[in-house]
């Protein structure tokens, strides 16, 4: 699949910036790992390292639950990364660590990190009751989070520790676009939450998106609010002299498409009437594709030479991409 970067001015080259000064801190000493999460369409692998850290990547093809080896890592000319992922075992629990970017109600959050974005169940632990989104590890908050890796790559939560309660106002969303906003009818805030309503993704007004967030059985809508062109000025009179206010130049629009594979940087939208974020509605500050032309081949090219590598993981990892979930085969396991 062929990806071109976004046209978005120099915001785009400032968090691109800040992506790879972020996922370089992550990468360099980073050497294994498992993956938590597989976007097909982008190729990108989040491989959860040593004490939950994440590392984002255009790679191979690998299953979530794959234990890897991570080598060859090198930045893409859009600021994301890739490299080579070489599986050596099975894993059924990992530690992810990131920010808790949204929620489905009680049931389920989005967990974002440089160059990602991917779900999680809060199912039941044994014996304990059923963990639930609250205050202490709600949207922006820094969270660890325990997961188990079910047979189709699902990711269930067992146990959450908040790294850090004070939320996070500015966020990464990882996804495809869902919807470009072609509506006419204008969003209204509701009074009750001082929120936008009535978005949804069949009807989306004109200067919003609808991104899709995860993958498997379990995804969610964000709606993210595009930066609108600044007004220009009114010229002001003063007696019979006319001054006139240069307008600034508004910043180049993103041009998005349904379909496509996109990193956005965000802003939480706030309620107008209590401050607290929104559900699942952001502000727009920057955006890049993920994934460009040139790397798209060179990451088809990579997967290629090291196929042997992956079916040679598979082998002792208890039929990684084979039939039947590996569950009970050799290699490393959690259990």
């Amino acid at each position: 699949m062929r990806r071109g970067k976004l046209a978005c001015g120099a915001l785009i080259a400032a968090a691109a910036a800040a992506t790879v000064t972020a996922q370089a801190a992550v990468a360099a000493p980073a050497t294994s790992g498992v993956v938590v999460d597989y976007r097909a369409q982008s190729t990108t692998a989040t491989v959860a390292t040593q004490g939950g850290g994440l590392l984002a990547l255009h790679s191979n093809r690998v299953r979530e639950g794959s234990r890897v080896r991570v080598t060859a890592v090198r930045q893409l000319g859009n600021g994301t990364l890739a490299g080579r992922l070489t599986v050596v075992g099975k894993a059924r629990r990992a530690t992810v660590r990131g920010v808790v970017a949204a929620q489905i109600g009680r049931r389920a959050i989005a967990l974002s990190g440089p160059g990602t974005t991917f779900m999680i169940r809060l199912g039941r632990r044994s014996g304990k009751n059923s963990l639930q989104v609250t205050p202490q590890y709600g949207v922006g908050s820094t969270v660890s989070v325990d997961v188990k890796i079910d047979p189709k790559g699902d990711l269930n939560g067992e146990d959450v520790t908040v790294v850090n309660g004070v939320p996070l106002r500015t966020l990464e969303l990882e996804g495809m676009v869902k919807t470009v906003g072609a509506g006419t009818t204008a969003p209204t805030v509701d009074p009750a939450t001082g929120c936008v309503t009535g978005l949804t993704s069949t009807n989306l007004p004109v200067g919003w998106l609808a991104l899709s967030v995860g993958e498997h059985d379990l995804s969610l809508t964000a709606f993210v609010k595009l930066a609108s062109a600044t007004t220009p000025p009114v010229a002001p009179t003063t007696g019979t002299t006319t001054t006139t206010t240069t307008a600034p130049t508004p910043p180049v629009a993103p041009t998005f498409a349904a379909g496509q594979e996109v990193e956005l940087h965000v802003n939480q939208v706030l309620s107008t009437t209590t401050s607290a974020p929104c559900d699942n509605q952001f502000q727009l500050t920057s955006a890049s594709a993920n994934g460009d032309e040139q790397e798209a081949d060179e990451d088809r090219d990579h997967g290629e030479e090291h196929n042997e590598g992956d079916r040679h993981g598979r082998g002792h990892g208890g039929g990684d991409e084979g039939g039947g979930d590996g569950e009970h085969g050799g290699g490393n396991d959690d259990d």
